[in-house]
Formats: structure tokens, sequence, C-alpha cells
């Protein structure tokens, strides 16, 4: 039900970067793509699926959807997981996709990962396992992504589900988690050569809410979603998606930019669900300066 009104708001968007499309006992990631290439999004990236010989036997669910070129893939699956998420094949997927066949400054790195989760209803011990699972799968992914982009002056884009909380808080938009800043440090480290921007937190000013979001009824808090999101997560307003944009701070003078970053909520009417999804999304729009020949 869910995939038939997703299908309606695809043709908005030239690249779709998607998380948790399963392909484990369902056929709802094959129709999506079929579908998909009906519309223009001939260009196609799937995740790796599962060692054959590995006791991961669920999918990474990682999609990426693109009516442009995509001239290159690549993908690692990261070593460590726990709970359920040890099961899948959690990864990144690159994509390095071509917007103006004539200059290589057109180009961009597109990653997307689903970073290991950690719940509510756990016990702190057992979160501190995922705690720390999260943290190395990070540290796989900034290596790799350093891999694809350490020589190259064209624009990086990082977008998905880190499960890293930016909100010390729940009612708390500024304050940053422990983890959050962890995270940027790392960035800072390991790419000191280029800039990185989150940036929900350069057009917000804060960390917006992308998940288990909040409304107010009769005078009261309740949760804004209630059918897909987990009964532990409710009101708990975490900001855990993100795109980030990096770039060579040689490059005073980017072929490309990003605007009109926001927050895309996906509300749906007349459904048993009030949203597309249990995390809203994340869009933005790229701009290509004078030096790129027009499309």
């Amino acid at each position: 039900m869910r995939l038939e009104e997703f299908k309606k708001r695809m043709n908005k968007y030239d690249i779709i970067a998607l998380q948790e499309v399963f392909a484990l006992g369902t056929s709802r990631q094959h129709r999506l793509i079929n579908f998909a290439r009906q519309q223009g999004f001939v260009y196609v990236n799937r995740a790796v699926p599962p060692p054959l010989f590995s006791r991961k036997f669920i999918d990474a669910g990682l999609l990426i959807l693109s009516k442009y070129p995509i001239l290159e893939t690549d993908a690692i699956i990261f070593k460590e997981g726990t709970q359920i998420d040890f099961y899948a094949a959690k990864q990144v997927i690159y994509s390095k996709i071509q917007l103006n066949e004539h200059t290589i400054e057109s180009n961009i790195h597109l990653f997307t990962t689903h970073l290991q989760a950690s719940y509510h209803d756990n016990c702190d011990s057992i979160n501190s396992l995922n705690d720390l699972a999260r943290k190395d799968q990070f540290l796989e992914f900034i290596d790799f992504v350093k891999s694809k982009i350490q020589d190259s002056t064209e624009l990086c884009i990082i977008a998905g589900d880190f499960n890293i909380n930016a909100r010390a808080h729940p009612a708390d938009s500024v304050t940053e988690s422990k983890e959050y800043k962890d995270m940027m440090e790392i960035f800072s480290k390991k790419l000191p050569e280029f800039e990185i921007k989150d940036l929900l937190k350069e057009t917000y000013g804060c960390h917006p809410c992308t998940y288990a979001d909040i409304t107010l009824k009769d005078g009261k808090i309740i949760p804004r979603e209630t059918v897909l999101t987990h009964t532990a997560d409710y009101c708990m307003e975490e900001s855990i998606d993100y795109i980030f944009s990096i770039l060579q701070k040689s490059n005073l003078t980017p072929a490309l930019s990003s605007s009109k970053i926001k927050i895309t909520e996906f509300f749906v009417e007349d459904l048993p669900v009030t949203q597309l999804s249990d995390h809203y999304g994340i869009s933005l729009d790229l701009l290509h300066t004078n030096k790129i020949p027009p499309l």
C-alpha cells in the first residue's frame, strides 16, 4: 500500500537514495525498480547481497535510483553488527553519478548507508554494545568514503539513516549529543583536507526531528505516528537521518552546490497510516555554476 503511494511521488526527484527497501521474502524491491525504470530512473545501484556462507541472511535494503548515468558503483559490508542487525549485511553503497556529460566537474559522489541501531527497550549494557558496533561501522564507512574521494575535487553527498541521534534530549534541538560530536570529530580527523557540512544543521540552525516526532492533542503531547513507529520510541523526537556535503577545501569555486535542503514529511490521507515511512525524508536541490555548460 505504501509502495503504491510512494510511486506517485517519485517523479518529483531525479536521484533517490533509500534505506530499508529489503528484498528478503518480498517482491517489493523488484517491483519498485521496475516501476522506477519506467519513470526514467534507468540507472540503479542496489546493495550487494549477503556473502553466501556467512550467517547474514538479511540484505541491507539500500537502493539508489537515478535519472542520470551512474558511472561507477561499489560497496562494503561492515564487519561489526549486534542483535538483529548482526544478521543483516549492513553496508554502505557508492555511486558516481554524471550530471552533465560535458565536464567531469559535474560528477557527484553519492553514498548511502543504514548504520547499527540501538533500541529504547534494551538495557544499557546491550545498547552499549550496539553503540560500539555503530561507531566501528562509521569508522569503516568513512575510510571507504575517503578511498573514493581523496583525489577528487567533485562534490560528495552522504545520505542515510545513521542511527546517531544528534540531540542530547528529545525536546532540545540545539544541545548536541556526545555521539554526534564524536561523529563530527571523526569526520574532521579522517578527512582533514575536506570541508564537511551537516546540511540540515546548516539550514535549520539546529537538529530537526526526523524520527518519532510529536504533536499536541487537547493540550497533551502525543506521538505523531503510531502505526510504523515502535512503541518504545514514541515521542523520542530523534534526529538520526542526515545529508552531508563534502568538498575539497582547495576547491574554492565548486561546480556544484546544494540548496533548499528540507525535511520532507510525506504525510498521506485516507490510509491506515499517516506517513509513508516512520522516518521523515530529506531533500535538496543541486545547483551548477556557470562553469558547467547548460544541460
